[in-house]
Parts: C-alpha cells; sequence; structure tokens
C-alpha cells in the first residue's frame, strides 16, 4: 500500500512538472529546469553518450533530445558531469555505477545555437537563489505559510524574506565570512537563557553563558555597539 502511495504522488508531481513546462512554452518563456535524475535519465547517463570537454576544467557536457514519460513533445536534455578529481566543490549527484563523477541534467528551451556549456552557466547563476528558497523552507517554515486569503499569504511570505534579510545582514554586520543559516544564528545566539530584570531605573539582561563562552560573548557585544563597522572581528564560533 505504501509503495502504490509514493509511485502515485511521483505520477502526480510528474503530470504538475509536465503542465508547466507546457505552459511556459505556451507563454513563449524561455527556462532553463534542473531535471530530476531518475532511473530514465541515469540510463542515459550511464550509456555511451558522447561527452564533450568545455572550457571549464573538469567539466564535461552532452546533449540529447529527450521526452518525459508525461511529455507532450520532444524537449532537449543537457546533460553535465563533473570529475570529481579536479573538483573541490561543485554541484551534481554521484552515482553508483559511475564513481569519479558528478551528474547533472537541465531541461531548456533555449535554441540548439546556445552551447550546452553555456546553458549550463546560466543555470549556475540562479544556483544561489535555490540555496535561499532551501533556507526559507527549513529555516523559516516557507511551506506553512498559505492562508486563505492571497494578500495575507504575500504578507506573510514578505515578513519571512524580511526576517532572512535581516539575519544575512546580521551575520555580515559581525564580519562572518562563511554563511551561517537562522538554525545557526538560534542555536548560538537567540535561544541563549536569560533574564530581563530592572533595577535603579535601568533594564538589565543576564545571560546563561558557560565560563569558557564569555570571552566571545564579549566581544560580540563590542562588535555589536562598536561606532565603528570594521572594527572588533568576531570568530563564528565560541
Amino acid at each position: 500500500m505504501a509503495r502504490w502511495c509514493k509511485a502515485r504522488t511521483r505520477c502526480r508531481c510528474r503530470a504538475r512538472r509536465a503542465r508547466w513546462l507546457a505552459l511556459l512554452e505556451e507563454r513563449r518563456l524561455a527556462y532553463i529546469v534542473v531535471a530530476v535524475l531518475h532511473q530514465k535519465i541515469t540510463g542515459l547517463l550511464r550509456k555511451e553518450t558522447i561527452w564533450s570537454p568545455s572550457a571549464v576544467p573538469g567539466t564535461e557536457v552532452a546533449e540529447v533530445i529527450y521526452r518525459g514519460a508525461r511529455w507532450s513533445r520532444e524537449r532537449r536534455l543537457i546533460l553535465i558531469r563533473h570529475r570529481m578529481a579536479e573538483k573541490k566543490r561543485t554541484g551534481g549527484k554521484m552515482l553508483l555505477d559511475c564513481p569519479g563523477y558528478a551528474y547533472q541534467a537541465l531541461v531548456t528551451s533555449l535554441p540548439s545555437s546556445v552551447a550546452p556549456i553555456d546553458v549550463w552557466r546560466a543555470s549556475n547563476g540562479h544556483a544561489g537563489m535555490e540555496n535561499v528558497i532551501k533556507e526559507l523552507v527549513h529555516g523559516f517554515g516557507l511551506p506553512k505559510l498559505c492562508c486563505q486569503s492571497f494578500w495575507a499569504t504575500e504578507a506573510a511570505l514578505s515578513l519571512v524574506v524580511l526576517t532572512y534579510n535581516l539575519s544575512v545582514l546580521f551575520a555580515r554586520h559581525l564580519g562572518w565570512l562563511e554563511k551561517v543559516t537562522i538554525g545557526t544564528l538560534r542555536y548560538r545566539l537567540f535561544m541563549t537563557a536569560g533574564i530581563l530584570s530592572h533595577a535603579q531605573g535601568g533594564t538589565l539582561i543576564k545571560l546563561g553563558i558557560p565560563l569558557p563562552n564569555r570571552p566571545w560573548w564579549r566581544r560580540l557585544w563590542e562588535k555589536l555597539l562598536c561606532e565603528f563597522p570594521n572594527c572588533n572581528a568576531v570568530a563564528q564560533n565560541p
């Protein structure tokens, strides 16, 4: 029963993706869409596909005309593989029966005059946005923001995006070079236990910070209160 439900869910997702691609083409909108590396596409990767070297070291590309199970027509499919020995960081998915490489697949409406490597480069320009969407999903509960009213949903989404931007600016203000998620900020800073008291006409915050972490917190407060934004660097970890 569980397998049948999963298969039915996958069929519905594929049908929605097919309708979405058809809608884009109906409105004559150019697109580059990341393809799911399901069994049929991984079969293309494992076959004697003619891979061509690109201007990017360690990256090879191929191109096929492909028709998905629920597609109404054939579409251009760009295949990319990255040789892991020459890459420190790269996108893509590793396959157990194709060791040493990471693979990607892109469906696009761009004409054949646009080289496959240029399609991949254009898609890479949006990779940062995908990471933002993932952060909004996992850190800010994006899928749970839908309200009965469209404008209420838009207001909730705008508030979430504003909060995300504030968290990014906060980390930059601290001088942190590596990007941190909202979950990391919560763990290191926002969920620190404390007591708020009013004594002698002032407000006092008493934080429950372990002794080994207190020097890091002192530098943090100095950074936040400093009038010169480039002074008093703070390490990312206590």
